[in-house]
C-alpha cells in the first residue's frame, strides 16, 4: 500500500463512502485502495443508528483491530460526537476510549447548542476528556449547526482555548456555506486538523441538502466544486479524508469496492 511518507496530505477512507459494508470490511477496502486510515464511528445516536454501522463493543472493536493489524491500515478519526444544550461530554467516555485504544489519534464534532457561552464551555469540556486518551477534537461545521462556516469555526477553536482543539475542513460543507477555494490562500488555515474531500454541483435545493450530505455526494472532478485551488491552499500535514456517499450508484449495484475506487481515485488526481 501507499505510506504516509510519499504524500504530504495522506489519504483516508470515510465510513459514509460504503456504509453497506462493516467496519473491519472497511478496512480491507482501504488497504486494496492505497489508503492509510480509516474513518469510523465509534458514537452515533439512538435515532441514527440503524443507518451507520459503528463499532460500539469490544468484539466489533477486536475485528477491527485485528483487520488492521493485517493490512498495515490506522484507524485516524472516530465519528460523531454533537454538542448541544444537554450534552454532558462525559457520555462519550466509553466511544473516545474505544478509538483510542484502536489507534485514533482524532475525533470530530458538531455544535447544535445556539448559546455561544455555553457550546464554548461544553466543547472545551470534551477537548479535556478527549485529552485523557491523547485524543484531538475536531469542529466540523456545517449547514445544519450552530457553526457554519470556516471563519465562525476557527474563531470558535480559538475562543474555546483548548490546545487539541481544532478545525474540520469539508470541502462539502465549506462550499455550500458560501467559500471560495481563492480566499482560503489568504487564510491562517494552522488550525485546520483533518480535511474531507468530495465533489458536488455548483446549486442545489435546501431541501436536498441533508440528503447530499450523508447520502449523495459527487467523487472529485465530477462536480462544479474549485478543488484545485481547495487543495492547492491546504497545508502539509492533515490527513485528507474521502467522504463520498453514492446512493444512486449503490442502488444500481456498483459494489463498494467500485465507489470506494471511484472516490479515491477521484481524489488523488487533485492531490
Amino acid at each position: 500500500m501507499t505510506t504516509a511518507s510519499a504524500r504530504a496530505n495522506p489519504l483516508s477512507l470515510h465510513h459514509l463512502t460504503a456504509l453497506d459494508v462493516s467496519p473491519p470490511e472497511l478496512v480491507t477496502l482501504a488497504a486494496a485502495l492505497g489508503c492509510d486510515h480509516v474513518c469510523l464511528f465509534t458514537q452515533v445516536q439512538a435515532e441514527t443508528r440503524a443507518l451507520f454501522p459503528a463499532v460500539e463493543d469490544a468484539s466489533m472493536a477486536e475485528a477491527v483491530a485485528e483487520r488492521c493489524a493485517a493490512t498495515g491500515v490506522s484507524v485516524h478519526n472516530l465519528e460523531y460526537f454533537p454538542v448541544a444544550a444537554e450534552t454532558d461530554p462525559a457520555v462519550y467516555r466509553p466511544a473516545l476510549e474505544r478509538g483510542a485504544r484502536l489507534g485514533a489519534g482524532r475525533a470530530t464534532a458538531h455544535i447544535h447548542d445556539a448559546e455561544r457561552g455555553r457550546s464554548l464551555a461544553t466543547f472545551a469540556t470534551l477537548c479535556a476528556l478527549a485529552a485523557e486518551y491523547d485524543l484531538r477534537i475536531g469542529l466540523e461545521f456545517t449547514a445544519f449547526s450552530k457553526v457554519s462556516t470556516l471563519e465562525a469555526a476557527l474563531a470558535f477553536v480559538r475562543d474555546a482555548g483548548a490546545d487539541n482543539g481544532d478545525v474540520v475542513l469539508d470541502a462539502l460543507h465549506f462550499f455550500r456555506s458560501g467559500g471560495e477555494a481563492s480566499a482560503l490562500a489568504t487564510m491562517d488555515l494552522s488550525r485546520v486538523g483533518y480535511v474531507q474531500i468530495c465533489d458536488g454541483p455548483a446549486r442545489i435545493t435546501e431541501q436536498q441538502r441533508m440528503h447530499e450530505a450523508v447520502a449523495e455526494r459527487e467523487v472529485p472532478g465530477e462536480g462544479a466544486f474549485d478543488l484545485t485551488a481547495f487543495v492547492a491552499a491546504l497545508p502539509p500535514g492533515p490527513v485528507v479524508d474521502v467522504e463520498v456517499p453514492q446512493s444512486a450508484r449503490m442502488a444500481a449495484g456498483v459494489s463498494p469496492l467500485g465507489r470506494a475506487r471511484l472516490a479515491v481515485d477521484g481524489a488523488r488526481r487533485f492531490l
